[in-house]
C-alpha cells in the first residue's frame, strides 16, 4: 500500500513543482479540473476583409453542471470578434457533467490589415476554473475566400443598342447554408439586374447551401447613345459571414449614324434667281462612335451653283453637331416657283441625305422690265390699229 501512495505523493510534487518553474502550462492543468476548450483547426488562413469562423467545443469534465462564461480575452486592434452560439451572440453556456456545448468565435478581418500571422484567444471561466484558447489567423492576399464567383467570359463586346448577358456561377466553399445579397455598381445610366438560371424573375438575393453553387445570370443594359468605350461593372455577393466580388466588362464598339437638317427641322428656304441666297444646315452625329472626314454634296437643278462652307468636317463627336451655311444661287433665268435641292453628308462609315424644298422669286427690276416690254408692245399695238383703221 506504500508504495502507490508514495507515487501518488511524488506525482503531486512533481505537478506542484512543474507549476511553480512555470513548465506546465494552467491551461492544462486547470482543464483535468473542470473546463476543456478545443478546436480541430486553431490556425486558418485568409484574406483581408473576410469574416473568419472558429468552431469551439467547450467540455465540462468535472461531475457538476458549470455555468461558464465565455469571452474574447484577446484580438487584434481594429478586429471585431463576438462569440456566437445558436444564431446569436452569447457570453455563457451551461454545460451538463461529461459534456460539451459548441460556439463559434467570428471575427470580421479588416480590408487594409497588412500580410502577417495574428493571434487571438477565447476565455472560459467557471467559478475558480478557467481554460483558454490560442487562435490564428495567416492573412494572405492570395488565398482562397470561402466564396467566390467564376465567370467564364467576364468580358463582353458589341454595339451599344444590345442588351448583354454574363452567366456565373457563385461558388460557396463553406460548410454553411449562406443567404447573399446581391449588388452591382455600374456606370451611371447602366441597368444590372440578375436572375437564376432556372426561373425569369428578376432577383436581389439568393441561398446557397454550404460546399454547393448556384448559376446566376447577370443581364446588362447600356444607356441610349453610349459613346464606345470600355465600361466596367463590380458585382458583389455578401452573406453575413463572407462575400465575394467580380469585375465584368462591356465593350462597346460603337453605331454609326448621321443626319443632315436645318436648326428649326424645316427643309425649305427662298431665294431669288440669279442671286446667291445662304442657307445655314446642321449635321448630327446620332450614333455613338465619332464620325471622321464628312464630305457635303448637292444635287440641283440645271444651272444653279450650291457650295458650302465648310465643305468638309474632319471629326464629328458622337452626340454632337455642327453647322454649315450652304449657298444657293438659282439659275438667272429661273421662273418663280418651288424647286427641290438634295443635301447630301456622307463619311466612311455613315451617310443621310435631305431633300431642301427652295422657293425661287424674279428679281422686281425684271418684272418692271417685263412690264414695260408688255407696254411697250400693246401700245405698239394701239398705234398699228389706229393708223390703219382710219384707213
Amino acid at each position: 500500500m506504500r508504495a502507490p501512495r508514495l507515487r501518488c505523493v511524488l506525482v503531486v510534487a512533481c505537478v506542484v513543482t512543474l507549476l511553480v518553474t512555470g513548465l506546465v502550462s494552467p491551461r492544462a492543468v486547470l482543464a483535468q479540473s473542470g473546463l476543456v476548450l478545443f478546436t480541430p483547426y486553431p490556425g486558418v488562413t485568409s484574406k483581408p476583409g473576410d469574416v473568419v469562423s472558429f468552431s469551439i467545443d467547450v467540455k465540462n469534465t468535472s461531475d457538476t453542471p458549470c455555468l461558464v462564461s465565455l469571452t474574447v480575452a484577446s484580438s487584434p486592434e481594429g478586429w471585431h470578434s463576438v462569440i456566437k452560439g445558436g444564431g446569436r451572440q452569447v457570453h455563457q453556456v451551461l454545460v451538463l457533467p461529461g459534456e460539451s456545448v459548441p460556439f463559434t468565435l467570428e471575427t470580421k478581418v479588416p480590408l487594409n490589415v497588412k500580410p502577417a500571422t495574428y493571434k487571438l484567444s477565447v476565455r472560459a471561466s467557471s467559478g475558480g476554473n478557467y481554460a483558454s484558447l490560442p487562435l490564428e489567423v495567416k492573412i494572405d492576399p492570395q488565398a482562397p475566400s470561402a466564396t467566390r464567383f467564376v465567370v467564364d467570359y467576364p468580358v463582353l463586346r458589341g454595339p451599344s443598342e444590345a442588351e448583354y448577358e454574363f452567366r456565373i456561377t457563385l461558388v460557396n466553399d463553406s460548410t454553411e447554408d449562406q443567404m447573399y445579397s446581391l449588388s452591382a455598381n455600374a456606370p451611371e445610366g447602366w441597368q444590372v439586374t440578375f436572375k437564376t438560371s432556372y426561373q425569369d424573375k428578376q432577383i436581389a438575393s439568393i441561398s446557397v447551401k454550404g460546399n454547393t453553387t448556384e448559376s446566376i445570370t447577370v443581364n446588362v443594359k447600356p444607356p441610349r447613345q453610349v459613346k464606345a468605350g470600355e465600361y466596367p461593372i463590380q458585382v458583389a455577393a455578401t452573406a453575413a459571414k463572407t462575400s465575394a466580388r467580380t469585375e465584368l466588362k462591356v465593350i462597346i464598339m460603337g453605331s454609326y449614324g448621321v443626319e443632315v437638317t436645318t436648326p428649326s427641322g424645316r427643309l425649305n428656304a427662298r431665294a431669288e434667281a440669279g442671286r446667291e441666297s445662304p442657307v445655314t444646315l446642321l449635321v448630327k452625329n446620332v450614333g455613338s462612335a465619332d464620325l471622321r472626314d464628312l464630305t457635303l454634296s448637292s444635287s440641283a437643278p440645271s444651272n444653279w451653283a450650291v457650295t458650302f462652307e465648310p465643305d468638309r468636317i474632319d471629326v464629328l463627336p458622337a452626340g454632337q453637331s455642327r453647322e454649315v451655311v450652304a449657298k444657293i444661287r438659282p439659275d438667272s433665268r429661273a421662273i418663280a416657283g418651288d424647286y427641290l435641292i438634295s443635301i447630301s453628308v456622307s463619311s466612311p462609315e455613315a451617310y443621310d441625305n435631305a431633300e431642301l424644298r427652295v422657293t425661287v422669286h424674279v428679281s422686281t427690276l425684271w418684272g418692271l422690265v417685263g412690264a414695260g416690254i408688255v407696254l411697250v408692245v400693246v401700245l405698239g399695238v394701239y398705234k398699228v390699229f389706229e393708223t390703219y383703221g382710219r384707213r
